[in-house]
């Protein structure tokens, strides 16, 4: 079956959103094949990208120093407040990197307004051989890549909505460290090598953003058995994380 053909009965909405997927997914796949513009440390990642829809339904072409002048609001994926340690042109626009050899994350800002986030060693081993998934570390990544992008479309005039889509690639036989001071488990290892978590849409830059990626979380944490992320209380307030 063709793409016209899958996307023959689907409303304007439904047709936009599918080929934003499908730009995740083709990304996605690339990178695992190590086809990413920087090489990773490792080979377990989080691979996310925010798109506005706009780029799909009345494309721009922003240039690449304009795409440089916006990003003094990108992070780092990682850890720490500072930004990039470095940033380069290419051909997709503009890449802000930490490390020259082999990066732990990227950020790729595109022509077209859209943002690549991939960060690499996600996952660990404790002093037993488990492997572990660093699950704090994936949502803070997340939220980071969130906040940084909000200002950045503001000032290229890229307006709401903006869709997020996030996998966590590598990740097969995982757990998730549950309590740091006891070195306690999920009773359940990750079934996959690829959990794929739920798309969100955001529909204006003033948004509460733990509160906007909460279900993306919970279903992070629903891979290894939870009900939902244990970075959130009862009332569904977000609390203070350690990695």
């Amino acid at each position: 079956m063709t793409t016209i053909e899958m996307t023959g009965g689907m409303t304007e909405s439904e047709r936009v959103l599918h080929r934003m997927k499908s730009i995740h997914n083709e990304r996605v796949e690339a990178i695992q094949k190590d086809q990413s513009p920087m090489r990773l440390s490792d080979t377990t990642r989080l691979i996310f990208h925010l798109i506005p829809e706009e780029a799909l339904k009345a494309p721009k072409s922003i240039s690449a120093s304009e795409l440089k002048r916006a990003a003094q609001s990108i992070r780092p994926l990682t850890e720490g407040d500072g930004g990039y340690y470095d940033g380069r042109f290419n051909a997709d626009g503009f890449l802000l990197y930490s490390g020259r050899e082999a990066a732990r994350c990227y950020s790729q800002l595109f022509r077209t307004g859209i943002y690549e986030g991939v960060m690499s060693e996600v996952l660990y081993q404790d002093q037993n051989q488990s492997r572990i998934l660093g699950a704090n570390w994936c949502e803070e990544a997340l939220l980071r890549g969130l906040s940084g992008y909000l200002p950045f479309s503001e000032t290229l005039g890229l307006v709401p909505p903006f869709w997020m889509f996030a996998v966590i690639a590598g990740c097969d036989g995982a757990r998730i460290l549950v309590n740091r001071a006891f070195q306690r488990l999920s009773a359940y290892a990750i079934d996959r090598n690829i959990v794929c978590l739920p798309e969100t849409k955001i529909d204006t830059s003033d948004t509460n953003l733990a509160k906007q990626l909460r279900p993306m979380f919970d279903v992070l944490w629903n891979a290894a058995g939870f009900e939902r992320s244990l970075n959130y209380d009862e009332s569904g307030n977000r609390k203070v994380t350690s990695s």
